[in-house]
């Protein structure tokens, strides 16, 4: 009877191999391989990234027009920064480089600069609160300089951006309506700031 009870209190103690248990080598083994992963799947999550960024788009647009409230798009703002913080810590862990840590910091400033409202800085008048056409302007400049980075980064490490080319084109046609509108605008702003 004793050696049964001894057999089992063997079987459901750890076994030591060197310093470790084998439940810790098993666990350690798994948390490898889910690294290991999600690390070779990392451009996949760079152009998930990507489609949420622009989603923030999306819901400026939806702002623009008035469907979408200040608190709702933070709100989501918050999440997408979020994200980005953890696709920041995955990317480096597979490239840890100095360049590519600027280059996601600089990203995610991007995306954070959309947080509203939406203020631009005069030299007479102070700050003005942008109302929300303007807002929609300037938040899309700062989302396209974040995407543009997002796909230098992927095509660096020999991924494709998986942007379809008519989809590029009416993006840089987008980008070139809107640069014209803020030159329209920062034109409008400085005669103000002359009266």
């Amino acid at each position: 009877m004793e050696g049964a009870s001894e057999r089992e209190l063997k079987l459901k103690t750890p076994q030591k191999t060197g310093g470790v248990t084998k439940n810790e080598e098993e666990l350690l083994e798994q948390l490898r391989n889910i690294i290991n992963e999600r690390m070779g799947k990392i451009l996949d999550e760079a152009r998930e990234k990507k489609k949420r960024i622009l989603t923030l788009l999306d819901f400026a647009r939806g702002y623009a027009l008035g469907y979408v409230t200040e608190d709702d798009y933070n709100a989501f703002l918050v999440k997408v920064l979020n994200e980005l913080e953890e696709f920041k810590r995955l990317w480096l862990m597979k490239f840890p480089t100095k360049k590519d840590k600027e280059q996601l910091e600089l990203m995610i400033t991007y995306v954070s600069k959309t947080k509203l409202p939406l203020t631009i800085k005069t030299k007479d008048k102070g700050p003005i609160v942008l109302k929300h056409e303007e807002a929609l302007i300037k938040m899309t400049e700062y989302i396209n300089s974040a995407v543009s980075i997002l796909d230098d980064l992927i095509e660096k490490r020999g991924g494709d951006p998986a942007v379809t080319p008519p989809l590029e084109i009416k993006l840089s046609n987008e980008v070139r309506k809107l640069r014209e509108k803020v030159k329209k605008l920062e034109a409008r702003l400085e005669e103000l700031s002359t009266i």
